[in-house]
């Protein structure tokens, strides 16, 4: 691949936008005093390692059933990267853990690898978050994973209806 540094930048992004989403639980539960909830779509702020590529958002969103989807400002840039799709669990008390894949994809469009992120995040208002993760680069068929440089925190931000003026 011509820049890993950037690929587990990305990979970290949408780690830890997808590691956002999780199992609800039961109507009115409270995590840090405020509904423990991610269903929806999120708004999220990565900032790589000093290594990696300059921050950047990545849209993400995350079903009650555990599955998650994202998208990046930067996906479209060399190295080309596929939208990642994942799953995501409630650890608890606020704190979520997620999973996602990406495919890596040469100048000419070949998928070259499968990126695999993993993220743990926290609650830490009623619409935002925060924690940290890690990317891993894997062959086509997610296996025989390498850990790719160090880890990238997430800042998310709950997306909300709004009206019409």
């Amino acid at each position: 691949m011509k820049n890993p540094s950037s690929f587990v930048a990305f990979g970290l992004t949408i780690l830890l936008a997808l590691g956002m989403a999780g199992t609800t639980l039961t109507p009115g539960a409270q995590a840090n005093g405020f509904p423990d909830f991610l269903g929806g779509s999120w708004l999220f702020s990565i900032t790589p390692p000093p290594q990696g590529p300059p921050p950047y958002t990545v849209l993400t969103s995350l079903s009650d059933s555990g599955v998650l989807t994202a998208a990046t400002q930067n996906d479209h840039f060399a190295p080309y990267k596929s939208e990642q799709h994942g799953t995501w669990i409630s650890l608890g008390r606020g704190r979520y853990a997620s999973t996602q894949y990406y495919f890596g994809y040469d100048g000419t469009g070949a998928a070259v690898g499968l990126f695999k992120l993993i993220a743990e995040f926290h609650l830490t208002g009623r619409d935002t978050l925060s924690g940290s993760g890690a990317l891993e680069l894997c062959d086509l068929h997610g296996q025989n994973c390498n850990l790719l440089g160090g880890g990238a925190q997430v800042a998310g931000t709950r997306i909300k209806v709004e009206k019409l003026p």
